[in-house]
């Protein structure tokens, strides 16, 4: 499977595989507008001379955001990533990766100063994509594919911003260590944790740091003291752990070890 993304590593980068091809941006906009209950215009013009390119278009918000379009040839072996999503997928939920027809891929630029927000727009986007008939949302900067049913969970309460980490934010793991990928789209410093207490033990306490600097927009400082559940951990700005080979730009803002405190 090829897909280029070419955003900036400060960007919010979802591809949705879809079973119609240009002429759906009526029923996106009229479904963004119904499930919303906001405005957003999807417009896209096709393209020619540009390999796997099919139309290149944007979403216009009622608050003036802008997020980039672009219709793309399918992905042929997406739905080999159908076990990476949270929720699982239905038997025909993955014949309808199989099946699609195009890629619609949405950007939406974050970075430190409002990264937040740009997350809120970026998961009403997947949700539309989703309402509209979409077979699930790739992330190309987390390496994951969330099925409808995540996304749909997911986006009912855009205000929790565990929410959106939840929908933003992945972790891997190697060499004892677990990190994050996707606090970078905030303009935020990737996570990492040694894995003392076991995986779910590494996974919530990433998770849980990593919607609070969600929520607050910018990184906790270096040498913070940090509670998660009963437990108190420091945070220190560098990296101790293996780097992350698989996305390259992550980490373009810095990475915090987060140790057990003592």
């Amino acid at each position: 499977m090829q897909h280029t993304d070419k955003a900036t590593p400060d960007s919010f980068v979802g591809v949705a595989p879809v079973s119609w091809g240009l002429e759906n941006t009526d029923v996106l906009t009229e479904t963004h507008a119904v499930h919303w209950q906001e405005e957003a215009t999807y417009e896209v013009e096709p393209v020619e001379g540009e390999e796997g390119v099919l139309a290149r278009g944007r979403v216009v918000f009622e608050d003036g955001v802008e997020a980039v379009l672009v219709v793309e040839e399918p992905l042929e072996q997406l739905h080999t990533l159908a076990g990476t999503s949270k929720e699982p997928y239905t038997p025909t939920e993955v014949v309808m990766l199989k099946e699609h027809k195009a890629s619609w891929r949405f950007v939406v630029k974050g970075g430190s100063k409002r990264g937040t927000d740009a997350a809120r727009h970026f998961a009403r986007i997947a949700s539309t994509m989703i309402e509209a008939g979409a077979a699930g949302i790739f992330m190309p900067g987390v390496v994951t594919l969330h099925s409808p049913r995540f996304i749909k969970v997911i986006t009912m309460d855009l205000d929790q911003t565990q929410n959106l980490a939840n929908l933003c934010v992945h972790a891997w793991h190697e060499e004892g260590w677990m990190a994050t990928r996707g606090l970078t789209a905030f303009g935020l410093p990737e996570l990492e944790t040694p894995i003392d207490e076991g995986m779910n033990a590494a996974y919530f306490r990433l998770m849980d740091i990593a919607a609070g600097m969600i929520a607050q927009n910018k990184a906790f400082p270096d040498g913070s003291k940090l509670s998660v559940g009963p437990k108190t951990y420091k945070l220190a700005d560098g990296q101790e752990g293996p780097r992350d080979e698989q996305v390259p730009f992550s980490g373009t803002f810095g990475v915090q070890t987060i140790a057990p405190f003592g």
